[in-house]
């Protein structure tokens, strides 16, 4: 969560003026700490295809799966909770899913 290239406050500074925490640590600091652990666990997939990596490293392809889906958790809920945003997922009924 940094804002190279760009200049002014973002999600990351309103998050962090929150002072919000998960557990005993600052949310930036959980949330960063995921992204590192999820960009590691999709890098040591590399240099093979998602479709060599599912069928020859099964527990890699897990552990990049979870890595990510922790992330989702914390962008997701966290995130909105601790900026008082509430977000309403509502499914289109029209969308033909």
């Amino acid at each position: 969560m940094d804002n190279a290239g760009n200049d002014g406050v973002g999600i990351k500074e309103f998050l962090e003026a929150t002072e919000a925490k998960k557990g005993d640590e600052l949310l930036t600091v959980v949330i960063e700490a995921q992204y590192s652990e999820t960009m590691s666990a999709l890098n040591a997939l590399q240099p093979s295809s998602l479709f060599d990596a599912i069928s020859n490293n099964t527990e890699q392809v897990k552990t990049a799966y979870a890595a990510a889906q922790n992330q989702v958790v914390l962008i997701k809920t966290d995130l909105p909770a601790a900026l008082c945003v509430n977000i309403t997922y509502i499914d289109n009924v029209d969308d033909g899913d």
